[in-house]
């Protein structure tokens, strides 16, 4: 990736691994990394999660209940009244009694589904996709891009034709991506053995697909790797655990997509504008609307 003030060029890679072709993106002016308006995004989006922990305010005190007072060998508590039966003589009303009121019980005061707004969204969605760009931003989330020749990784049409796992791990060992992918492995190995909160698993390379295809069942049983298509892709993709930097590796059709969903860029290929066809643009305006509102 070479930037300049005016523009940056991306590298795609093609089958004999070399650089084929290139996509020039202009008028960055507009975009600007926003962290303030990302932690919100997640704040909001964590508390909507939460379920409501909230006891009715009127449990515990259900039940007609008055001492026996003094002289019977029983505390002076509010026990139930009767005879004969394995309730009656049980104390309750009280903190200290089972069945009894809570003391302190918390009140409806917690904004727990918080609505974010459109402009939000749109300023959290531009940090999360530049942030998978910036290669000083990838590794110090922990990705290590030692294989990596050319970042960000953009393949030509190839993931299309593959059709066996093994091909695929071949495909990583040939452009890059492959130790980043062995040592999300075995983070996942270690996981089963010590199943704690403190043993984390690292997240591998995301894959990035106009089309997912067979690739969503070929990566099943590999522990480490993600495809999604980028027509259902999500901010939370980007920002695992509200950390940027997510190393992705695209195809060409579905990074020129991307790009194209943000109104600030102007993409100009080496390849023609017209390679995204007419029906893929179409998409773009209600895919945007759809990814915002997750």
């Amino acid at each position: 990736m070479s930037q300049q003030k005016s523009f940056i060029k991306f590298n795609v890679i093609g089958l004999n691994t070399q650089r084929n072709n290139s996509v020039i993106v202009k008028n960055i002016k507009n975009i600007e990394i926003n962290l303030k308006n990302l932690n919100m995004y997640i704040n909001n989006l964590y508390n909507s999660r939460i379920h409501k922990n909230i006891k009715y305010n009127n449990s515990g005190n259900q039940v007609s209940a008055k001492s026996w007072g003094p002289g019977r060998g029983l505390a002076r508590i509010p026990r139930i009244k009767g005879s004969g039966t394995r309730k009656a003589g049980q104390g309750a009303l009280a903190n200290m009694c089972r069945g009894g009121r809570l003391f302190g019980n918390r009140n409806y005061s917690k904004k727990w589904n918080i609505k974010t707004n459109r402009k939000v969204k749109v300023s959290a969605f531009k940090t999360a996709l530049l942030s998978t760009l910036f290669e000083t931003l990838v590794v110090s989330r922990g990705h290590s891009l030692k294989d990596v020749k050319n970042f960000p990784m953009i393949i030509d049409s190839i993931l299309k034709y593959i059709w066996h796992p093994r091909e695929l791990l071949m495909l990583l060992k040939l452009y890059g991506g492959y130790s980043d992918f062995k040592k999300a492995m075995i983070s996942h190995a270690k996981r089963k053995k010590h199943l704690a909160s403190s043993n984390t698993c690292k997240n591998g390379p995301l894959i990035i697909v106009d089309q997912v295809g067979d690739l969503f069942y070929l990566t099943q049983n590999t522990a480490g790797l993600e495809v999604c298509c980028f027509s259902k892709i999500s901010i939370q993709k980007f920002i695992l655990g509200g950390r940027i930097g997510r190393f992705c590796i695209f195809s060409k059709r579905s990074f020129l997509s991307m790009i194209g969903m943000l109104d600030c860029f102007k993409i100009e290929s080496s390849y023609g504008l017209n390679s995204i066809p007419k029906s893929l643009n179409l998409r773009l305006n209600k895919e945007t609307k759809r990814i915002l509102i997750c």
